[in-house]
């Protein structure tokens, strides 16, 4: 087996696939929740919970997408789709800890944007591992 190709039981495999769905959730989680609250006024006493579970799947995609790129390094030897995640993460992260400074608009797009950008990162990641076609 070259280093460009990939056993399907390769952890970083399923890493991969798991982080792209967390990171997906996590982005139409943020895409949907202004409107149901804005359509379900009622709903807002489930906005702390929602921004829990929120913290709680972007903190499981950033640690798996890590977590999956750096296994995959050594048969690719490509830093770029850690790079993206990385990205990725501190672009959600800056839309997060700065509403105040960036506004509610930018800020929401910066949140919803940075878990996009994981997944794509970790998309790059199996295709750069040319093992997608195994799986």
């Amino acid at each position: 087996m070259s280093n460009t190709t990939c056993h399907p039981l390769h952890t970083h495999t399923k890493l991969d696939k798991v982080g792209i769905w967390f990171s997906s959730i996590c982005a139409i989680h943020c895409i949907l929740m202004p409107f149901i609250l804005l359509l379900f006024p009622v709903m807002m006493k489930w906005a702390n919970l929602s921004r829990t579970a929120d913290v709680i799947i972007l903190g499981l995609a950033a640690i798996i997408s890590i977590v999956s790129c750096l296994l995959s390094l050594r048969h690719h030897h490509n830093d770029r789709p850690l790079s993206l995640v990385v990205i990725g993460i501190t672009i959600n992260l800056t839309g997060r800890f700065g509403v105040t400074e960036l506004g509610p608009w930018l800020a929401q797009t910066l949140v919803i944007s940075g878990p996009m950008l994981m997944a794509y990162g970790l998309w790059r990641d199996r295709q750069l591992c040319k093992c997608h076609l195994l799986h």
